[in-house]
């Protein structure tokens, strides 16, 4: 540490002194960017396999959700068809008791 206090406080650096440093400092910043696109290839990768899995449960549950909404158009289909038979089932008891409530039926004529 002292020599090195000396040589800033003497101003003694020699084009020498700093090659190395620049040469280590160089390396260093290629290491850096080399590894920093590395990671953001890595990273790229990763958003794009994320993605394609997210699309792959969401058409899964846009699959299974129309088939949710199917089967319960279905049922509505089903129980308006069963209203309806039913509405005229009742229709068709009303009249025909109406028609036998005006028809006398006389037991002694059998």
């Amino acid at each position: 540490m002292q020599i090195q206090n000396r040589r800033i406080t003497d101003n003694a650096f020699s084009a020498d002194d700093f090659s190395g440093f620049f040469e280590t400092l160089k390396t260093f910043k290629r290491s850096v960017a080399y590894t920093a696109e590395q990671q953001l290839i890595r990273l790229e990768n990763v958003r794009r396999a994320l993605e394609i899995q997210l699309k792959n449960v969401l058409d899964s549950r846009a699959k299974s959700l129309f088939g949710i909404a199917h089967r319960y158009f279905k049922i509505r289909e089903l129980e308006r068809e069963i209203s309806e038979v039913f509405d005229r089932m009742v229709s068709w008891m009303r009249s025909t008791c109406r028609h036998f409530s005006k028809t006398r039926i006389n037991i002694s004529d059998r």
